[in-house]
């Protein structure tokens, strides 16, 4: 399932995100969505959330023992 979120840009943000089309993606939302991703991970919110969800479901997988 995708949403759409819309986000405002400064025009120096936006020159950075042209920048960047072809090396992270080839349109500004697929650029976006890498830089977002990037810095997800970068500062461990994805890891935290994996690690939750692995710890979640060694819980749900134990009580049905």
């Amino acid at each position: 399932m995708s949403k759409k979120i819309q986000v405002s840009f400064s025009d120096e943000q936006i020159k950075l995100i042209h920048q960047l089309k072809g090396e992270l993606g080839n349109s500004e939302s697929e650029v976006i969505r890498v830089i977002v991703t990037c810095w997800l991970a970068e500062q461990g919110f994805i890891r935290s959330a994996v690690k939750e969800k692995i710890i979640h479901g060694n819980q749900v997988g134990n009580n049905n023992e």
